[in-house]
């Protein structure tokens, strides 16, 4: 996993939290799952994202709600909240 996310994001960090996969339809009506983790990067780390129109951003963890713009990601973070605030504070 810490390869994957090395060679995905350009992050070097701790996976802290395995979360519960996060399922949709893309939209071609075609199912996506993804496995979601809560990760402690170093914080030098120089991030990169595998598709150019991607980008990456760092918020507050009470902050992530009001930028999150589609719904289910919206109903998925509602329902890990309490597991990322648990693990943020390890």
């Amino acid at each position: 996993m810490k390869r994957e996310l090395l060679e995905e994001t350009g992050i070097e960090g701790k996976i802290k939290t395995v979360l519960p996969l996060f399922s949709y339809k893309n939209d071609k009506q075609e199912p996506v799952e993804l496995n979601m983790y809560l990760v402690e990067a170093k914080m030098d780390a120089q991030t990169r994202t595998e598709h150019y129109e991607d980008k990456i951003c760092w918020f507050p963890i009470d902050e992530v709600m009001n930028v999150l713009t589609q719904n289910n990601l919206k109903k998925y973070f509602a329902s890990v909240y309490q597991k990322v605030e648990e693990g943020a504070r390890v």
